[in-house]
Formats: C-alpha cells, sequence, structure tokens
C-alpha cells in the first residue's frame, strides 16, 4: 500500500535501510548501574529483550574485574577515534552518514548492506 507520499507503509526490506551503532569506552557504563545495560552474550543483545536492572552488588563485582581505569578520551584521543571509525567505514564501504565521538562513548550513522551480526563481527 501506498502512503500520502508515495512511499511503500510497511518496508519490506531484507536489511535495515540505516545503523546507529553506539561504542562506550572501557569501563564507564557497567553492568548494574543506575542506566542499566544489555547482556551481548547467548543472544540476549536483540531487541526487546529485558536490560539489566540496577544492581549495586553487580556493579560492584564489574567494578573489581576492570583490569585499568575506565577511559575517557581527551580531545587527541577523540580525533584518532573519528578518523579510525571513517577509515574503517570506508574500507568496508559502508556509507557514514554522521559520527559524534565524546569522551566515553561514540555514536555513529552508517548505511550498508549486510546483516546486522556481520557488522558486529567483521
Amino acid at each position: 500500500m501506498i502512503d500520502d507520499y508515495g512511499f511503500e507503509e510497511f518496508e519490506t526490506n531484507e536489511f535495515p535501510l540505516a545503523y546507529l551503532i553506539t561504542l562506550r569506552t572501557y569501563g564507564t557504563w557497567l553492568h548494574g548501574d543506575e542506566r542499566e545495560s544489555v547482556d551481548r552474550h547467548e543472544g540476549r543483545n536483540v531487541y526487546g529483550t529485558p536490560r539489566i536492572k540496577r544492581n549495586l552488588r553487580l556493579e560492584d563485582e564489574m567494578t573489581k574485574l576492570l583490569k585499568q581505569k575506565p577511559v575517557f578520551l581527551n580531545r587527541p584521543q577523540r580525533k584518532v577515534a573519528d578518523s579510525a571509525i571513517r577509515s574503517v567505514c570506508k574500507d568496508r564501504g559502508w556509507d557514514l552518514k554522521a559520527l559524534n565521538v565524546r569522551t566515553n562513548h561514540a555514536h555513529l550513522s552508517s548505511v550498508h548492506r549486510c546483516d546486522p551480526r556481520e557488522s558486529r563481527t567483521r
């Protein structure tokens, strides 16, 4: 069915139109903290999967497992991260639409025609 703007009302694309990818720096978002988190193991990092709720004991255990202090990027390090992400996107043939590297995380939006699981492992 066509909408008022001439587009299909329901997309049947095999892959997403674009990806919004968020990267965190080491140790800056631990399981059990107040922001909640998603376990990336055993198929739990799937849209709609319940998040890990606030749990002080779990957060304390995760803190103890850290091999070093949490990483926060300064301005020169953010520039290097920006350059590296752009290079990876170019090498993989991904059309990078937006990139913002912050002190403890980065967001990027890209268009690439591949299975989402391949995007994480390539």
